[in-house]
């Protein structure tokens, strides 16, 4: 998904607008938006691939876990700083039952994990970062910006630094929090799609409907109800394939619900469906299913955007580059001060807009 950008500006990909204009007043604004980019080789902005589903961010925890802690579920703060704090107090509880290997929360803090930088966008947007304006320039580099990045790399890194999060979250894949979360090694994780919860529905039917939880973001730091990035699964034909009007014909069939609704059920609801009239099929509306439900109101009702690369393809650069994932990093292993990992974050991303832009 992050390289679809860079093989749009490069001239790699075929211009799809024929498969994906007749499905433009059915689809999420968000993911029309996201397939809409600039080709430098043809000189041109265009459509080069295909929406087939979205997905968010989602906070998962174990149920029986945090009763162990002495805590209600009931409980849990819709509060941005006593949210945080609540996961924090369990572990504490935990840990003085001699639990010491327990930790609250799996925050990947690894440069090697596209995790890292995922979920600190869902954070950076909470502390009012916007890193690209409507119109998708950059709008990075002034002092308050930097400011307002390095208050979130201090928040976001205050974790680890305060042990609430395993000292091996530096080192992670994209699976290290997964990892961590089915092996119980931690109470509460984030994690980009339903995937953690999915694992389970097959293997473990107790753990998936009684044991795991999904829950919502709590309320941004200034009281407002959360917004959600959103990232945009794509499907692509190459300039150079053979095959390329077999493909579009086969694309323009996957598009029909009928078809596609298969497929993404099939997919363990872990993705959402790009295709308005689907998001109200009932295999997403079920109260019956703790994570599908959860995850689908999120994406339905509550404020959403597209991700930055999907809204700048020149963006996606900085995911390749996992600038994120390195300032991370270098505040809790090198001990960079936030201030300066934010400055180095600007300084790199500025570069790179400055080098690809047309």
């Amino acid at each position: 998904d992050t390289l679809i950008p860079s093989w749009i500006w490069n001239g790699q990909l075929a211009d799809v607008s024929d498969v994906v204009e007749p499905l433009q007043d059915t689809l999420r604004a968000s993911a029309l938006q996201s397939v809409q980019h600039y080709d430098n080789v043809a000189q041109q902005r265009s459509i080069y691939a295909v929406p087939i589903s979205q997905q968010a961010v989602y906070i998962h925890y174990w149920r029986d876990m945090l009763t162990e802690a002495g805590l209600d579920e009931a409980d849990i703060p819709t509060e941005w700083d006593a949210f945080w704090d609540f996961w924090k107090m369990a572990q504490d509880n935990l840990r003085a039952q001699g639990k010491s290997d327990l930790y609250a929360m799996g925050l990947s803090m690894s440069p090697n994990a596209s995790d890292t930088f995922k979920t600190l966008y869902q954070m950076l947007e909470a502390y009012d970062v916007d890193l690209l304006d409507d119109e998708g320039k950059l709008q990075v580099d002034t002092p308050q910006m930097r400011q307002k990045i390095a208050i979130a790399l201090e928040w976001y890194t205050s974790f680890y630094m305060d042990g609430y999060v395993p000292e091996v979250a530096t080192t992670w894949s994209d699976s290290g929090n997964n990892g961590a979360f089915l092996n119980r090694e931690v109470l509460m994780t984030i994690n980009p799609t339903l995937s953690i919860p999915g694992s389970q529905r097959e293997d473990d039917p107790d753990a998936y409907s009684e044991k795991i939880a999904t829950i919502a973001f709590p309320n941004e730091p200034d009281g407002d109800a959360p917004t959600y990035f959103v990232r945009t699964n794509k499907a692509v034909i190459f300039k150079d394939s053979v095959n390329q009007d077999l493909a579009k014909e086969f694309l323009a069939f996957l598009m029909q619900s009928e078809n596609l609704a298969p497929y993404l059920e099939g997919a363990q609801g872990r993705y959402f469906p790009i295709l308005n009239d689907m998001a109200n099929d009932p295999f997403w509306n079920d109260p019956a299913d703790p994570h599908i439900f959860v995850g689908n109101q999120d994406y339905m009702q509550s404020n959403t955007r597209a991700i930055y690369h999907d809204v700048n393809g020149t963006y996606s650069q900085v995911n390749l580059n996992n600038v994120w994932g390195q300032a991370i990093n270098s505040i809790v292993s090198d001990g960079t001060s936030p201030q300066d990992a934010a400055d180095q974050v600007v300084d790199q991303i500025v570069q790179i807009f400055n080098d690809r832009e047309p």
